[in-house]
């Protein structure tokens, strides 16, 4: 056998990938989900809290919310040239909560730091918008973005 031996060869393709990877920023965002009725001296493991926050994880990601998100200025900015801005952003998002507390993460992965950081904090501010909205402010202002949204150009 000649050449190098194949630890060597292993190295050389660990240090290319380094040079050539490009780097994926994920910014997060944590917050604490207490439901309206409840303080959160008086939550316990057993009291619904955990399905309220998986249902809070699952609004974060919907079009309603995401929609209010787009109003941003720096995040149309960001969108702009995305054929469907709203699954742009459901796509490169992710929002959990942890089984045993009511702490709900939002975090947002992007090539760019900043941009990572803007939508990350931008989803999060809508989301705390939504949930303070009386509720036909919110179908308005939704349909509103909705309508001013492009439409989704499919690629077939």
């Amino acid at each position: 056998m000649g050449g190098r031996p194949l630890r060597n060869r292993r190295i050389d393709v660990r240090i290319t990938y380094l040079f050539m990877a490009t780097p994926v920023y994920t910014s997060t965002a944590r917050m604490s989900v207490t439901p309206a009725n409840r303080t959160a001296d008086m939550q316990s493991f057993n009291d619904g809290t955990t399905a309220i926050c998986i249902r809070q994880s699952e609004l974060i990601m919907s079009p309603s919310v995401l929609a209010l998100a787009l109003r941003d200025p720096a995040v149309a900015r960001i969108v702009a040239d995305e054929p469907d801005a709203v699954q742009y952003l459901q796509r490169f998002m992710r929002s959990t909560s942890a089984s045993a507390n009511t702490v709900l993460t939002v975090s947002f992965s992007s090539t760019d730091r900043d941009e990572a950081a803007t939508m990350a904090n931008a989803i999060v501010a809508a989301y705390q918008k939504y949930q303070i909205m009386p509720r036909q402010s919110i179908r308005r202002s939704c349909r509103d973005s909705m309508r001013k949204m492009p439409l989704s150009r499919s690629t077939h």
